[in-house]
């Protein structure tokens, strides 16, 4: 070992641990004392062919799929890491097969086939098959420190969602306020499905039905689509809302809730309004207009 390289209070540093000496930009750092590293900084380790490195990017660490190279077949499709966020739909989320997904709630990577929506957790330096490529997870984060909500008490409460659906219910657009902010979701298609869900979770509440759990039978069955296209369109919707939120710095829960054969909207404040007609608002967002 001749250096190490760690993330502390939100930068990366260098120590030398070595016996030559380590260069940042030709000039030898103290090996008692770490060294903030810049952006283009060039290291050095002495006496080491080829070990000289540029720093090409300060962001924090981040869990990953390494490629998984099989040394007896000698094959892989893939040769680039793939630095994960909360969601991804592989191999493409126009048409994925697999969803890997990190679930807050739980602190547990997830992978779902698609096909038979079956999900497993998946845990640090397990190999994963996906069509004709092969990976490895890594697991770089440690949540227990980055978090800076407790998703189980607070993330998520502040949000509030407003879909506005066209008069033919042929488009619904979607909107959520955080506080100050507004994230415009613009229009999509899976909208129409959050939508559904967040009206028979309102129907529920006026029977005094609480959970607001509906089949995957049922949804399927009104959104005239197989439960297939469902269940792509269930994680398309999750994964847009994630994508969205991450700017906002906080964790919150899954966008759409599962059980077996169930899914439901997660958040208690939501509004509907079909054309320029309010449908439903709980009470706590009759101030939120269009």
């Amino acid at each position: 070992m001749h250096a190490i390289i760690e993330w502390l209070d939100e930068k990366w540093w260098i120590r030398d641990v070595s016996k030559n000496g380590v260069w940042i930009n030709d000039l030898k750092i103290n090996s008692k004392q770490p060294q903030q590293l810049q952006l283009n900084d060039t290291v050095c380790l002495a006496n080491v062919s080829g070990a000289t490195f540029k720093v090409a990017n300060l962001s924090s660490p981040q869990d990953v799929l390494i490629p998984f190279y099989d040394e007896i077949e000698q094959t892989n499709t893939v040769d680039e890491e793939l630095f994960l966020h909360q969601y991804h739909l592989l191999p493409s989320q126009e048409s994925p097969d697999v969803v890997i997904y990190y679930d807050n709630v739980a602190k547990q990577w997830w992978c779902e086939n698609i096909a038979d929506m079956q999900s497993r957790p998946i845990r640090d330096g397990e190999q994963l098959n996906i069509g004709s490529t092969s990976w490895q997870l890594l697991q770089i984060v440690n949540r227990s420190t980055e978090e800076t909500v407790d998703i189980s008490d607070e993330s998520g409460k502040s949000l509030s969602f407003v879909f506005q659906i066209s008069q033919d219910e042929e488009m619904t657009e979607l909107k959520v306020y955080c506080d100050e902010e507004v994230i415009d979701l613009d229009v999509r298609s899976h909208h129409y499905l959050s939508a559904l869900l967040v009206r028979y979770k309102a129907d529920m509440e006026k029977k005094g039905i609480l959970q607001g759990w509906v089949s995957i039978e049922r949804l399927s069955r009104d959104l005239g689509m197989g439960e297939n296209h469902v269940n792509i369109q269930i994680h398309r919707a999750r994964k847009q809302f994630a994508d969205a939120v991450s700017c906002l710095g906080i964790e919150v829960p899954l966008f759409i809730e599962r059980k077996k054969g169930h899914v439901r909207f997660f958040s208690d404040r939501f509004k509907i309004f079909k054309g320029s007609k309010l449908e439903f608002s709980t009470d706590s967002l009759k101030h939120l207009s269009l």
